[in-house]
């Protein structure tokens, strides 16, 4: 069914960025990719930048950017879709920042781990971007 995870890599090697929405799309739910909606112009930032692996066309190269351009994406409100922002009060999405906080922690103590890192930081994405209206 539709559903949208964060794309984070395997944890073996750090991030150099995260591109964080406040919560995913409903044409990124279907699709199983952010920042699917075709009028959306985060994929033609990402490729004009640079910062998409080359040959990149749009959200369904999504995969392949941790592993190839260390990009990793994620939201806010994971598992929470919609493209009406408005509709997630202050109160929610501050409920949210837990779960988001411990899931980039988690990810960042898997790739320190994974590097031999022992400073507890070597993991931790370079760059951390929010996006979103």
């Amino acid at each position: 069914g539709p559903g949208l995870l964060e794309k984070l890599g395997d944890g073996r090697q750090p991030l150099r960025l995260v591109v964080v929405g406040h919560n995913p799309s409903e044409a990124s739910w279907r699709a199983g990719h952010f920042y699917a909606h075709p009028a959306n112009r985060m994929w033609p930032i990402l490729i004009k930048t640079g910062l998409a692996p080359p040959g990149s066309t749009g959200a369904h190269d999504d995969d392949r950017c941790a592993a190839e351009a260390g990009v990793g994406f994620t939201d806010l409100g994971t598992g929470h879709p919609g493209t009406d922002s408005s509709r997630f009060s202050s109160t929610v999405l501050g409920a949210w920042r837990q779960g988001f906080y411990e899931r980039l922690a988690a990810h960042a103590r898997r790739t320190c781990a994974s590097v031999g890192c022992s400073c507890g930081s070597c993991g931790a994405p370079a760059v951390v971007a929010f996006s979103g209206k």
